[in-house]
Parts: structure tokens; C-alpha cells; sequence
């Protein structure tokens, strides 16, 4: 991050193997004296600071370029020569699966998700008697992201 300060340009470079904490002395000993775990801080004054690599104009202009890989999906992908399945044994019957427990508004929010996959084409009804269970998990733009649970299928196969 590159940054104006007491009328210098100042660039903060991190590592993104270690965890970061902003933080006084005090909170920082807190923290220690909870967690049980160590830190160390290092800040360091560079005189030149490392340009970014690429600009916003840059990264405009690759969007705009590739404009269609960045667009929502509006149906399900085109057919393939290669059908990918899930292989059984014979007489295996369907995995009794439940659905996971979960608060009255997040029933409403993979009801509309559901509903808006489906008009879109991104799903089609099915009446298989198999299923996965789902959960909805926040994004860090607070939307939902609807996550289907495939595991209990894989041990059909083992």
C-alpha cells in the first residue's frame, strides 16, 4: 500500500504467511495474555517506495476487455463429449440425507436463491432420489453464497 504521510510517500509492503495485528502496546499484551500466541511487528521507512504494478486504468481496460468471462452466467453450460456421472454400486439405494438446521431467514434467503437460479437456467428441477443438503455461507460483500454439501455422495463409492 502506498501512502501519503507528514508530506512523504510512504509504502507499506506485508507478508501474507503471517497474521497482521494493528494494535497499542496494551492491547497487544491483552491479546498475548488471551490467545496464548506471539507476534512480532516490524515497520520499516523506505526511501523509495515500490511503484504498484499495475494502475486502475490498466486493470480497466483487461476488464473491459475479457467483458464476458466477468458476466453472470445466464444458463447452464453447453453440452460436452464428455458427460461426467457419479459411478454406484449396483442395489446401492440413496443416502438418507437431512437438511442442516438453520435460522427461519436463512430458509427464506436459499428460498429466493433457489428461485433466481432457477429462472436464470443455472439449475434444472429434478426428481432424483438423491440430494445434498445446502448452507449459505456470507461473502465480504454481506451478500449469501449458496454451498452444496457433496460429501455424504462421496462415501457411496467407497
Amino acid at each position: 500500500m502506498i501512502f501519503r504521510a507528514a508530506g512523504r510517500v510512504r509504502c507499506l509492503v506485508g507478508q501474507t504467511s503471517i497474521a497482521t495485528f494493528l494494535g497499542d502496546s496494551e492491547s497487544m499484551t491483552k491479546t498475548l495474555a488471551q490467545e496464548k500466541q506471539g507476534f512480532i511487528a516490524q515497520l520499516v521507512a523506505l526511501d523509495n517506495p515500490i511503484p504498484p504494478t499495475t494502475s486502475s486504468t490498466d486493470l480497466g481496460l483487461l476488464l473491459a476487455k475479457f467483458t464476458e468471462l466477468f458476466s453472470a452466467p445466464t444458463g447452464l453450460p453447453p453440452f460436452r463429449p464428455t458427460d461426467h456421472q457419479i459411478p454406484l454400486n449396483p442395489g446401492t439405494p440413496p443416502v438418507n440425507v437431512r437438511p442442516y438446521k438453520y435460522p427461519h431467514f436463512q430458509k427464506s434467503e436459499i428460498e429466493t436463491i433457489v428461485r433466481e437460479i432457477l429462472a436464470v437456467g443455472l439449475v434444472q428441477p429434478s426428481c432424483s432420489a438423491y440430494s445434498s443438503p445446502v448452507l449459505l455461507v456470507k461473502k465480504k460483500d454481506g451478500f449469501w453464497s449458496l454451498c452444496v454439501d457433496y460429501r455424504c455422495h462421496a462415501l457411496i463409492q467407497k
